[in-house]
C-alpha cells in the first residue's frame, strides 16, 4: 500500500525545510564573521592574517548576503589592508611590484562598491 501526502502538508514541510536552511546559513554567516574577528584580534593586521580574515568575512557575506555587518566587516578589512600595504610601501620601497594580497584587496573593495550601486537596481 502506497501512502501519499496531500499537497498542503508537502508544502508546509518544504517551507519548514527552507526556514531551517535559512537559519543555518545565517548561523554560519555569524560563525565566519566571528572567526574573522578572532583571527584579526589574535594576529592583528599582518601580511599573513589579511588573506585569512578576508576569506572568513567573504564566507560570511556568501552565507547571508543581506547581513550588513558581514559586508561592513569585509569592506572595512579591505580598506584596512590597503592602508597596511600603503604604509608598508612608504616605509620600505624595496620592491616596486604590489603584493598579491594588496591587489586582491583593491579588486574586492572596488567590487563591493560596484555591487552596492547595483543591488538597489536589482531589488526594484
Amino acid at each position: 500500500m502506497q501512502s501519499t501526502l496531500n499537497p498542503l502538508s508537502t508544502q508546509v514541510s518544504l517551507q519548514e525545510d527552507t526556514k531551517m536552511q535559512d537559519r543555518r546559513r545565517r548561523l554560519l554567516a555569524r560563525c565566519y564573521l566571528k572567526l574573522g574577528e578572532w583571527q584579526e584580534a589574535i594576529q592583528g593586521i599582518t601580511e599573513e592574517s589579511i588573506p585569512a580574515v578576508l576569506r572568513y568575512y567573504a564566507a560570511s557575506t556568501d552565507h547571508d548576503a543581506g547581513w550588513y555587518k558581514a559586508w561592513h566587516a569585509w569592506a572595512y578589512m579591505n580598506f584596512e589592508s590597503v592602508l597596511f600595504y600603503k604604509q608598508q610601501q612608504t616605509t620600505a620601497i624595496e620592491n616596486s611590484q604590489p603584493k598579491p594580497a594588496m591587489v586582491r584587496s583593491v579588486i574586492f573593495f572596488k567590487a563591493h562598491i560596484e555591487m552596492r550601486e547595483v543591488l538597489p537596481v536589482l531589488r526594484d
